[in-house]
């Protein structure tokens, strides 16, 4: 399976995504709500002023992991970058109707769109002990 493949089917199947960004010395994870997938990036939103924009303007490198029902995981690591262009954050948040309840219009400033551009990815079967390392 390649990890696009894999990136979709979890994001039907999970719905959340857990980002772990890197806060000095320790290591930050959280709940989101991944706005889109397409191929091997991934669009999230946050506030622009959040400790999680801050931790990755700092530091891009992220981990993003998916949980299926059936207890499958999928971890992925990749780079985060800013999405500036204003026409996809438009489409994104008309696209996306959980964004519009945090920013009243697209054109807010503090909503930020962000990718992460998968790198590396590692599924684990249900009840596997091992990672398999998928083709990105």
């Amino acid at each position: 399976m390649r990890a696009s493949e894999a990136i979709r089917r979890f994001q039907d199947a999970a719905k959340i995504a857990f980002l772990a960004t890197v806060d000095g010395q320790w290591p930050r994870v959280r709940p989101m709500s991944p706005v889109t997938v397409e191929g091997n990036v991934i669009y999230m939103a946050a506030h622009a002023g959040s400790a999680k924009m801050r931790q990755m303007t700092q530091n891009p490198n992220v981990e993003v992991c998916y949980m299926d029902p059936d207890h499958r995981h999928l971890r992925l690591r990749g780079r985060f970058a800013m999405v500036n262009d204003q026409e996809i954050k438009r489409r994104m948040w008309q696209d996306y109707p959980l964004m519009q309840r945090y920013w009243k219009t697209a054109d807010d400033p503090q909503y930020a769109l962000f990718c992460v551009t998968v790198t590396e990815a590692y599924l684990m079967e249900s009840m596997s002990l091992d990672y398999a390392r998928l083709e990105v």
